[in-house]
This record gives structure tokens, C-alpha cells and sequence, in this order.
């Protein structure tokens, strides 16, 4: 039981780094989304 808590308790830091890099690509999109309206 202790390897399961211990995968458990290295779980968040990695679903942070993800929702991060959601976070930057969703950011990232909405720039490009913003330059092709600016030209269209």
C-alpha cells in the first residue's frame, strides 16, 4: 500500500505541469485565433 500512496502523492505536481500547459496552449490559441481575425 505504501508504492500506491506514494504514485498518489506524485500524481498532483504532474496534473499541475499538464493543466499549465493546457493553460498556455489555450492562451497560445486565442492569440493566433486574435491575429487571423486582425487579417480576415
Amino acid at each position: 500500500m505504501t508504492g500506491i500512496r506514494h504514485l498518489r502523492s506524485s500524481l498532483p505536481p504532474i496534473q499541475d505541469a499538464l493543466q499549465q500547459n493546457l493553460h498556455l496552449q489555450l492562451l497560445y490559441l486565442r492569440q493566433l485565433l486574435r491575429q487571423y481575425d486582425s487579417l480576415g
